[in-house]
């Protein structure tokens, strides 16, 4: 009798699990978080009239370690209830976070500078006198088209509009500086989205997901290139691997000491 009962427990499980995983999960406002693993960003830095801009090679400096490796963050705003296969939902998009640095050292006028390159809501931007006369209060909302195409995901395109205050800094003399503004707008094409993020993915309580994951995407406009990935928390075996060597390390100044 024991056994039978918990044969039907097990097959109950089993029927409320199957359902669960069947039914279709709602398309919720949240927050997409990155790491750009590589692409430019066009400086121009002697304004208008001046020289061409120069296209300046960018890598991801992340935003703040709480975050992992995240130093891009767009918002949407919106979503959709049910959400089904075969749909299709419009939301407003913001950039709301964008931490780059340049990837070497750029010539201009025989000086050569580190750029550093910040924009969006969440660091304070604009941050810069340049920026207080109202005009520009923040990255204004853009537009996503989410399409649900099966029943774990499907693509979504999106343009925004990106304002970035960018750090020029001599490097053979730091007190040199200077600070440049420009703008982009960006343009993001079919990317794929799954439902469920893969085991790295940060699970950060102020950045939902809701329910929308953007996997590996290419944002670029006139000016600007952007190769973005999900961010990630380190790999388990990194951990393990990095553990290993501080006791190896360890062990090592005990030994000698």
């Amino acid at each position: 009798m024991r056994q039978s009962f918990f044969r039907l427990w097990i097959l109950m499980a089993l029927i409320v699990c199957t359902a669960d995983g069947a039914q279709a999960l709602s398309l919720e406002p949240g927050y997409d978080l990155y790491t750009t693993t590589g692409g430019f960003l066009a400086v121009d830095f002697d304004g208008p009239g001046g020289f061409d801009p120069v296209p300046v090679p960018i890598a991801s400096s992340p935003i703040d370690g709480s975050l992992f490796d995240t130093n891009l963050i767009m918002q949407r705003k919106s979503g959709a209830d049910p959400f089904n296969v075969g749909d299709e939902v419009v939301v407003p998009v913001e950039m709301v976070a964008l931490s780059l640095q340049s990837l070497h050292p750029v010539e201009f006028n025989s000086t050569f500078y580190d750029l550093k390159f910040r924009s969006g809501s969440l660091l304070s931007n604009p941050a810069s006198p340049f920026f207080q006369d109202g005009t520009i209060p923040n990255n204004p909302d853009g537009t996503g088209t989410i399409k649900k195409l099966d029943p774990v995901g499907g693509t979504f395109s999106s343009f925004f509009d990106v304002f970035v205050e960018i750090d020029i800094t001599d490097i053979t003399d730091p007190n040199n500086t200077d600070t440049i503004l420009e703008q982009y707008k960006l343009f993001i094409e079919q990317a794929p989205w799954v439902e469920t993020p893969g085991h790295t993915y940060p699970s950060i309580p102020d950045f939902p997901g809701g329910n929308f994951y953007a996997q590996f995407t290419l944002a670029e406009g006139e000016g600007a290139q952007l190769n973005l990935a999900p961010a990630s928390t380190p790999e388990p075996a990194s951990m393990v691997l990095m553990m290993s060597g501080l006791i190896g390390l360890g062990t090592f100044r005990r030994k000698f000491s």
